[in-house]
């Protein structure tokens, strides 16, 4: 940027101010001094007006840069001190918005539709910081949906939460993020990526048939407002078996299957489904709910708190923050990076997240999904602030056990029954935040989970199982792929309606309440890990690491 001195220095002194000191002008021609001739006296005029001129440049010239640069920032501090009083900043953004022109007055969120996206590459400038302190949250959900577009909600809504300093939030460039980054980690579902990804970590053709088979039915049974639903028979008229129970969570069906496209690199600007999945996100964005004072969020578009908004949330924040980070589209950049914000903000006191926002503890599972959720959002150059990890790492602390080999629902040792999902779950947020993979516990976790599993009933510990098994790699990664292929893609559909779909953890809470659109987006997912995600060993460096 030019400093103040350079751009004074480009000004033009040399007429007079105003106009109003013309020797030429006919009053001055006329004026006589102590019977000076007049010719003398417009001489001596012209003197005085040059030196005056010279003085004036003189003086712009010889304020120092510093104390120009100096006076600018302290009348921008003062101008956000007092936008932050409260009464004052309320008065300032109604004199913004009064001053807004009323033909580009927004129009209804719910008609947000994408426009012809084209892929940028722009970077997350890193003075866009987002709250770091964590108010009280009020978890009253609006009953009415938000009448503005995306764009002119983040500054009411950030006007309500404090602004941290740099130093308490870490930019993306500290995360793992920015292009490089995007390019490593989400650049793998490019085609020529792909194959040799598949090549060289087991995949395959027959993989890759049941991935195409699995987006076809999945784009079969979108709704017409772009959306899924996990009773995903109200789509094709009740020809589906097992549909799930859950029937107020869209967003987070939407996010899922959203993530079995993205993942195999269909996205909505370049892909076989890019309108399928150019309606998913836009849906998305519209869908969006102020809660309180907390901002935009799926939150409010979940099921009831009691059942699990926070994963409705968490899953929708994943495939905001892959599409973005894949694209570059600034019509996403929003609502991911406000997506990020409301996960800060609704984090438990535990250092968790649970299924109600703010909740007094914490649920292993639903932390999982908002860890992914801030990796995604790390990896495509969004922020948040540094405290979230370092409470989330103090949550993990509290429900490990047997020397970090094990990990609980809520506390250590809880719900045996679904202790080898958590501890996935957990073991998989320990690497992404910088867990080494020469690690005592990654060893003697590795060695359990081959002993159980994959485990064909429990389709969630086989997601979470899954991605570490592949980040561990080597021998053991190769006997784990091995066993997964051998029952997940006979256990396929291969006709029929519903051909392309997967059932296989019928029976477990997590099948019977997401149903066959749940189960199949999660395993279309596993078998995407070969190019989802670049290797967290070897191909990236320290600096790319998620974590403190």
């Amino acid at each position: 940027m030019k400093s103040t001195q350079d751009d004074l220095s480009n000004l033009d002194l040399s007429a007079p101010a105003m106009g109003s000191l013309n020797p030429s002008s006919p009053g001055l021609a006329s004026f006589s001094l102590a019977g000076a001739p007049t010719s003398e006296l417009e001489e001596g005029v012209e003197a005085v007006l040059e030196e005056q001129r010279y003085v004036r440049r003189w003086a712009w010239l010889s304020i120092p840069a510093w104390l120009v640069s100096m006076l600018v920032h302290i009348a921008a501090l003062l101008f956000m001190a007092a936008y932050h009083i409260p009464g004052v900043g309320d008065a300032i953004s109604g004199m913004i918005m009064t001053a807004s022109p009323t033909e580009d007055a927004p129009e209804a969120l719910e008609e947000f539709a994408m426009e012809s996206p084209q892929a940028v590459e722009a970077e997350q400038d890193p003075s866009e910081v987002i709250p770091s302190s964590t108010p009280v949250l009020n978890t009253a959900i609006s009953e009415v949906s938000v009448d503005v577009k995306l764009e002119s909600m983040v500054a009411p809504a950030m006007a309500n939460l404090s602004l941290p300093s740099m130093s308490d939030s870490l930019s993306s460039a500290l995360l793992s993020s920015g292009a490089t980054s995007v390019t490593k980690s989400l650049g793998s579902r490019g085609k020529v990526a792909k194959r040799e990804l598949l090549e060289r970590y087991g995949g395959n053709e027959d993989t890759e048939k049941a991935v195409a088979a699995a987006l076809k039915f999945l784009a079969q049974h979108q709704l017409a407002d772009g959306s899924w639903s996990f009773v995903h028979s109200l789509a094709c008229k009740g020809q589906c078996t097992d549909v799930g129970k859950v029937t107020a969570a869209n967003a987070g069906a939407t996010g899922l299957v959203l993530m079995s496209f993205l993942g195999a690199g269909q996205n909505h600007i370049d892909g076989e489904y890019k309108e399928v999945v150019g309606k998913g996100l836009a849906y998305l964005i519209k869908s969006m709910r102020v809660t309180g004072k907390a901002g935009p969020s799926w939150y409010a578009n979940g099921q009831a708190t009691k059942s699990g908004a926070m994963y409705t949330h968490g899953i929708a924040s994943i495939a905001m923050c892959e599409a973005y980070g894949m694209t570059k589209d600034p019509q996403l950049k929003q609502a991911a990076q406000l997506s990020l914000d409301f996960i800060s903000v609704a984090q438990s006191p535990t250092g968790g997240w649970h299924y109600a926002a703010g909740a007094p503890t914490a649920d292993t599972s639903v932390v999982g999904w908002q860890l992914m959720a801030l990796k995604s959002g790390s990896m495509s150059g969004l922020a948040f602030p540094t405290k979230t990890l370092v409470n989330a790492r103090r949550y993990l602390d509290s429900v490990q056990s047997e020397d970090g080999t094990i990990y609980g629902y809520s506390k250590k040792g809880d719900r045996k029954g679904i202790a080898n999902a958590m501890t996935a779950c957990g073991i998989l947020c320990r690497m992404y935040m910088g867990m080494p993979k020469d690690s005592p516990e990654l060893d003697k976790v590795a060695q359990a989970f081959i002993a159980k599993g994959p485990i064909p009933s429990d389709i969630y510990f086989n997601y979470y199982g899954t991605q570490v098994m592949k980040q561990i790699g080597g021998p053991r990664w190769e006997q784990w792929n091995q066993k997964m292929l051998k029952f997940i893609l006979p256990t396929q559909e291969k006709s029929g309606h519903m051909a392309g779909s997967w059932m296989e953890g019928k029976g477990t809470h997590s099948g019977e309440s997401g149903g066959r659109l749940y189960v199949t987006a999660m395993s279309t997912m596993i078998l995407e890990v070969y190019y989802r995600y670049m290797p967290l060993y070897g191909e990236q460096t320290e600096e790319e690491a998620f974590k403190l």
